[in-house]
């Protein structure tokens, strides 16, 4: 057993003949090696994503569930297609619900050379609560889930008998053997019936065990393939029928076997009709003849090549446009065999690799590398997207600085003759800029007292007529006109300062580079410097009274009028200022960007011939991947399967 495990078989007859799943290897490395095209096309920032798509194309594991009643010709007809006799100990069955898992040729295969997986008390109730399985044929489906939930309470009744205390540690546990033997197989597989206390302990596991999976070589098949051996069909036991159900539905292929020393019995003929109905697509029959031929002239209770032609003739009534394959041999034939390095002529192994490899290549290569190569597509596609949209930006940019084309561009030189001009002008600004200020500052604080002496005037004759407004209205109209004045020279200034920078760029060849930048100031807010009026006490707002002594009743009024006026042409200033400098910010901003925008689209000129050939390049083998998707996609599910279909006599 541990030979077949380091060697994959024995070695002419396992490696005799065409490799199951030759065609969907080819199928599958004919696309890996046009996503190798399209990842050294793209460049390696672009081919990235491909990466993932890849690996997990060479890492597709199929998996064939080996189905049917006998759970001892299922491990059998296992061991004889993996090439590996001698794999399972011969031992009777326990009445358990594991999984035997053959896992050929992993990428990812452990160091170990098998694993052992027990149920978890979620398992447990899962199995409890699901909806079990439909009889085959016509039966009584009531009372099954309940059947179904106390079949597996004894199943964890009796496990829980057999380990004791060591129940509960036991549960959901995984276990890795570097070199399991017949002993350590016999308590999780075998049956504690007639001989057990040939092997001590033997099925003590049995109920609590899952899985058992062995890690093997690649052996007879092409790609990695799992056979996973169900628990098998039985009425009696739906646990079995649960598990051997959740195996068909997660396989990519599904093996039935049938024995052939026997008459079609109802329970396999309900079988293969359900599974037919179910599973025709992936289905492939194998009718076991058992042991070895008749003696001449003995009674034979069947004709297994008449049984053969009549499952045959049924599973051409029931899925005509399937041609399902029906191949007739001898799992026990093969194993002999394979065991002493002999043909296999009789077997029927031969037949049975060869529907198994064109099934597989036809019912789920094709449609694996169909999904794949949609994906390998989409990022093609994408990819070529985005170096479609990278040209794009640098030609842009090499426009939009005035010249033809980004072999135009002279050199870095004039860009950094440019950062250093903008940031000359953008200093000499500011520097105009704090100096306009003081000046307004001056200017505005003596027109604001002009303003004052007119108004004081303006009171005295308005007293002395016996009707004088309101002080603080009328300086906060004044202020309001001497500031808008104020703002349009600083405005020009700016427009100035603005134009220079723009002159420095230009010599860059930088066109248009303040264009989105309001040339102006923006409406000025006043509103502080107005509120600051708003607080003269209100006596100044009355009237006054007429005579020789108005004029200096009016002087004493207005003092507390002047601290506020200073306030409100302190404020002014200040809005003024930080107007003025945020408009140099942004200029300063937008020239900076302008040049960091042509320095880049200068450093990917020089790659633009290169991305036009990766975008070229990749164009052309996703054109080449969609024609194989599409190829693949056109093959139909099974085309041209009928007449390529196995001889039932195999």
């Amino acid at each position: 057993m541990i030979g077949a495990l380091a060697g994959g078989g024995s070695g002419a007859s396992a490696a005799a003949g065409p490799r199951i799943g030759r065609e969907a290897a080819e199928h599958r490395d004919a696309l890996l090696q046009l996503a190798a095209d399209l990842q050294a096309a793209l460049p390696s920032g672009a081919a990235a994503p491909l990466a993932a798509a890849i690996r997990a194309l060479e890492a597709r594991t199929y998996t064939i569930a080996v189905c049917g009643r006998t759970e001892a010709r299922l491990a059998r007809t296992a061991q004889a297609l993996s090439r590996s006799p001698g794999l399972l100990p011969d031992l009777p069955p326990a009445k358990s619900a594991t999984v035997i898992a053959l896992r050929h040729g992993a990428p990812d295969a452990p160091p170990h050379a098998a694993s052992i997986r027990h149920f978890s008390a979620d398992d447990w109730a899962e199995m409890a609560a699901a909806a079990p399985p439909a009889p085959a044929g016509p039966g009584d489906r009531a009372g099954r889930a309940f059947r179904l939930a106390r079949q597996v309470e004894e199943m964890r009744t009796r496990a829980y008998m057999r380990l004791g205390p060591q129940f509960r540690t036991e549960l959901g546990r995984d276990r890795q053997l570097a070199a399991p033997d017949a002993a350590v197989l016999a308590r999780h597989l075998g049956s504690d019936g007639p001989g057990a206390a040939k092997i001590p302990e033997r099925a003590r596991y049995a109920d609590i065990t899952r899985e058992v999976a062995f890690h093997c070589p690649p052996g007879p098949f092409a790609l990695p393939v799992v056979v996973a051996v169900t628990p098998g069909e039985d009425e009696s036991f739906l646990v079995r029928g649960l598990r051997s159900a959740a195996c068909r539905d997660a396989a990519d292929l599904c093996l039935l076997v049938i024995p052939a020393d026997a008459p079609l019995g109802r329970a396999d003929r309900d079988l293969l009709d359900a599974m037919l109905a179910a599973e025709g697509r992936r289905l492939v029959v194998f009718l076991d003849r058992g042991g070895a031929e008749p003696a001449p002239g003995a009674a034979c209770r069947v004709d297994p090549q008449i049984l053969a032609a009549a499952v045959a003739r049924r599973c051409r009534e029931r899925c005509p446009e399937l041609a399902v394959p029906v191949v007739l041999g001898s799992a026990d034939t093969a194993l002999q065999a394979l065991a002493l390095d002999a043909p296999l002529a009789g077997s029927g192994l031969p037949a049975l690799s060869a529907a198994i490899g064109e099934r597989l290549f036809w019912c789920a290569a094709l449609d694996v590398h169909a999904r794949a190569a949609a994906e390998f597509e989409a990022i093609a596609g994408a990819a070529v997207a985005e170096l479609a949209r990278d040209i794009r930006i640098i030609r842009g940019a090499a426009e939009d600085a005035g010249d033809a084309g980004p072999e135009a561009v002279p050199g870095v030189a004039r860009f950094d003759a440019a950062e250093r001009a903008l940031a000359a002008a953008r200093e000499a600004g500011a520097a105009r800029i704090e100096a306009a200020m003081s000046a307004l500052w001056a200017r505005l604080r003596t027109e604001t007292a002009a303003c004052l002496r007119k108004q004081a005037e303006a009171l005295v004759t308005g007293a002395a007529e016996g009707a004088a407004p309101g002080l603080p209205a009328r300086l906060g109209t004044a202020l309001t006109a001497l500031a808008g004045g104020l703002r349009d020279d600083l405005a020009a200034l700016l427009a100035g300062i603005r134009a220079e920078m723009a002159a420095a760029l230009s010599r860059a060849g930088v066109r248009r580079p303040l264009a989105e930048v309001p040339e102006g100031l923006g409406p000025l807010d006043l509103a502080e410097a107005l509120a600051a009026l708003e607080e003269v006490p209100a006596d100044t707002a009355r009237p006054q009274p007429a005579g020789p002594r108005a004029e200096e009743e009016m002087r004493r009024l207005m003092g507390p009028v002047l601290p506020a006026l200073e306030t409100a042409v302190e404020a002014t200033t200040l809005a003024l200022g930080s107007a003025a400098r945020q408009a140099l910010e942004a200029f300063d901003m937008a020239g900076r960007t302008r040049l960091a925008r042509h320095r880049a689209a200068l450093s990917r000129a020089g790659a633009l011939a290169e991305l036009e050939a990766a975008r070229a390049a990749g164009a052309e083998v996703a054109a080449r991947i969609a024609a194989y998707r599409a190829a693949s996609q056109a093959a139909g599910p099974v085309p041209a399967m009928a007449s390529r279909a196995r001889s039932p006599a195999g």
